[in-house]
């Protein structure tokens, strides 16, 4: 399965009416992606006011790292300013992987 296949399966609902609607679209999410607890991935959802959208800006799309409560880097606003290689560059500057 491509990742236009997986994107169109997490497009089943696109506003969410109801906290039910945005945590069933989760579930799919989850299912689809195979995200196991193994993996170590943290998924949040905003209450159905969407104050994490508001208060990190979703739109332009940034990229983010938080760490203890703290926004350690912050990407610039999306599509112009959204790159991969500055998280790259921090990630690979800041965060020591312990194998």
């Amino acid at each position: 399965m491509g990742l236009p296949d997986v994107l169109d399966g997490l497009s089943i609902i696109r506003n969410h009416r109801n906290t039910n609607e945005r945590l069933n679209a989760i579930k799919v999410m989850i299912e689809t992606m195979n995200i196991t607890i193994d993996k170590k991935i943290s998924i949040y959802s905003d209450p159905m006011d969407d104050i994490t959208n508001h208060l990190f800006r979703g739109w332009p799309e940034r990229l983010y790292v938080l760490y203890d409560q703290k926004i350690l880097f912050q990407g610039k606003p999306g599509p112009i300013g959204y790159s991969i290689p500055s998280l790259d560059y921090f990630l690979k500057r800041h965060v020591v992987v312990d194998n």
